[in-house]
């Protein structure tokens, strides 16, 4: 459970290094910035970046994405299913955790509803900086840095995320184009 919510903050670091200078602040109708604030003092009302989820449901990893899609999409040949966790860090929270290369190369997928949909707000604001990715739900951004891409479709979220576990270079060929594909894979059965 820490772990997911460990892995959270460490891709809003990695976007927010990502762009070209520090996220500008939000206004807030009692002039706060968004660090004095606590995330749930925030209204979609008082800021355009806020971003209200929908209802919560969970998915099935296997059908969001089966083995031979993550490893037709990765180029990865061992890519396989390795976990999946209902709620257990964030509610609404779908974590579909596959490997690759021996455990050498981790692919986290992750669909966001309900409760967990709200991280799409600093996702969003640390992503500022990111270039969009067209054809992908109503939003996406990738991070370089990161390997990283995080969509909204309607009320829910999708986030792909690629890390080597040997700490060496990324195993993945093009980690964005992989991404890309993932990301539709999923978004069609969402």
């Amino acid at each position: 459970m820490n772990r997911r919510i460990v892995w959270v903050s460490v891709i809003l670091v990695a976007l927010a290094a990502c762009t070209k200078a520090s996220t500008p602040s939000i206004p807030k109708e009692s002039g706060t910035s968004p660090a004095e604030s606590p995330p749930a003092a925030t209204s979609p009302a008082s800021s355009p970046n806020s971003i209200s989820g929908g209802g919560l449901n969970y998915y099935d990893c296997s059908t969001l994405l089966s083995d031979k899609e993550a490893r037709d999409a990765t180029g990865v040949p061992s890519m396989s299913l390795f976990n999946q966790e209902h709620g257990n860090a964030l509610k609404g929270q779908t974590y579909c955790q596959f490997f690759g290369e021996q455990g050498a190369v981790s692919m986290a997928v992750s669909v966001l509803t309900g409760p967990a949909f709200q991280q799409l707000s600093q996702l969003a604001a640390a992503a500022q900086g990111l270039p969009n990715i067209p054809g992908i739900g109503d939003e996406a951004k990738w991070s370089d840095q990161g390997a990283f891409l995080g969509a909204r479709v309607g009320k829910i979220g999708l986030t792909v995320v690629f890390t080597s576990m040997s700490g060496g270079k990324l195993d993945v060929s093009d980690p964005k184009g992989a991404a890309v594909a993932v990301a539709k894979i999923v978004i069609s059965r969402v």
